[in-house]
């Protein structure tokens, strides 16, 4: 598995580096300082499954860079690494295709979570209408809180206190649905399932849907993500 970093060779490069040495032995990673240098390496050695793109680069800051990056990546899935929440990168980012910006501020653990899900083609995190219910926050993970559960590994959704209803929106959240496609699909009306995610949000100890991806694949629930 090739990852392209794209960022300048600062500290926290080289931390980035050792992480996912650590993290992925079987990893190749590439280093590129530039926007226009990963383009023009676009056919030279492996190609990349995943992209990771340092949003507060001056490079990639402009919209040109990032057009560049997502125009000749096509279908490789991009996550940026954002200083801070209010970062217009972010929203640029995930307006021209990328999966997830992720905060520096990330613990570890948080990061690899978010590059596990961003390859994940059964979760879309950018589908139209993702945060439908929570207003127009934008897909950024920040920190998952797993809420302490006395059967301990692989908890169902009823472990979690969510009735058979919510279990079922639970399950169409993870998939990326939008409000609207889960009343559809469920048969409710986009006020009951608003109500519904906020019951299953508060249950995963989460703010947006994002992060309650992260939080059901760390705790292992027992929730198809495929279908």
């Amino acid at each position: 598995m090739v990852i392209l970093v794209v960022s300048e060779p600062t500290l926290f490069r080289e931390g980035i580096g050792l992480l996912l040495q650590a993290r992925l032995p079987r990893s190749e990673l590439q280093f590129v300082d530039t926007a226009q240098r990963a383009v023009a390496n676009r056919r030279l050695g492996k190609p990349p499954v995943l992209l990771l793109v340092d949003l507060s680069h001056p490079d990639v800051s402009l919209r040109q860079g990032l057009e560049q990056l997502t125009a000749t990546y096509t279908g490789i899935p991009l996550v940026g690494l954002a200083e801070d929440r209010d970062q217009p990168e972010i929203r640029r980012a995930l307006a021209l295709g990328a999966r997830l910006c992720v905060l520096k501020s990330a613990s570890a653990d948080d990061l690899m979570s978010a590059l596990q899900i961003a390859q994940s083609n059964a979760v879309c995190l950018t589908a139209p209408g993702w945060n439908a219910a929570l207003g127009d926050d934008i897909p950024v993970h920040v920190e998952i809180r797993t809420p302490h559960l006395a059967n301990g590994n692989n908890p169902t959704p009823a472990d979690l206190g969510l009735t058979p209803k919510q279990s079922r929106v639970l399950l169409l959240l993870l998939q990326g649905k939008s409000a609207k496609g889960i009343a559809r699909e469920l048969g409710l009306c986009t006020g009951t399932v608003k109500t519904h995610t906020t019951a299953v949000l508060r249950a995963l100890n989460v703010n947006t849907r994002v992060q309650a991806v992260l939080a059901a694949r760390r705790m292992g629930l027992q929730v198809d993500l495929c279908h």
